[in-house]
């Protein structure tokens, strides 16, 4: 090589040699601080929607699947921690119908919202059962398409890990289904469950003595059979 062009060869070496050692894998490594997540607080009060003066409680504040807050006797709520922009709310009631608005959360802020509920009593079914986690990891080792069955699919068929002494080998306790401190109904010895229920969206909770209680948010729609299953870990 010319001598002329050594110190040319020789820089070109170095910021390759730089380039390598700032990536991983093909990957530039940047030094970021983390992001901090962003927070506002919603809160109001929940209002029959027929009569403006008249407190809805317990009303459920819910967002997709998490349940935010519950109303006190006076119709009030509040709802903290939540991350910033345009959240899809829904407000829920027995004999009411649930009202969902799009809500905008900001940094540092109080949302205040007066919602009001219209009165409705029209109820559907709901049908579900209580799988034991555990044994629920176990069967889907075996059968891996039973991941993917709905919640239907799940109440109709046959996993082998309900909380029932056919797959468990012992007495199970009764399990409950709650709505809030309201019992809803209980399950039979097949760990499966029906009940007649007001339309809308509700967080229920299955308890039973031996298991960690676990909520999930239903909906139950007129004019259908409506399903939602329960998945608890042992305590």
């Amino acid at each position: 090589m010319p001598r002329k062009y050594f110190h040319i060869y020789l820089f070109c070496m170095i910021f390759c040699l730089a380039l390598f050692f700032a990536c991983d894998g093909g990957k530039v490594i940047r030094s970021e601080d983390p992001e901090e997540t962003s927070l506002g607080i919603l809160a109001g009060t929940v209002m029959n929607a027929n009569q403006p003066s008249k407190p809805v409680s317990p009303a459920f504040v819910i967002e997709a699947k998490n349940w935010l807050s519950v109303t006190d006797d006076s119709g009030a709520f509040q709802a903290d921690s939540l991350n910033t922009g345009n959240l899809w709310i829904t407000f829920s009631a027995i004999n009411y119908r649930d009202t969902t608005m799009e809500v905008l959360i900001e940094e540092g802020k109080t949302t205040r919202l007066t919602v009001l509920l219209t009165p409705d009593t029209e109820k559907s079914r709901l049908y579900g059962e209580v799988q034991d986690m555990t044994l629920f990891e176990e069967a889907i080792q075996n059968e891996p398409e039973i991941a993917n069955w709905d919640d239907k699919e799940m109440f109709d068929g046959v996993t082998g890990a309900t909380l029932q002494k056919k797959w468990l080998h012992y007495d199970i306790p009764t399990i409950f289904i709650y709505l809030e401190d309201s019992l809803v109904t209980g399950c039979d010895a097949f760990a499966q469950f029906w009940c007649e229920l007001q339309c809308g969206t509700y967080p229920l909770t299955s308890v039973c003595e031996g298991y960690r209680s676990v909520t999930e948010i239903v909906t139950v729609k007129p004019d259908q059979k409506n399903y939602s299953n329960f998945f608890m870990d042992r305590e």
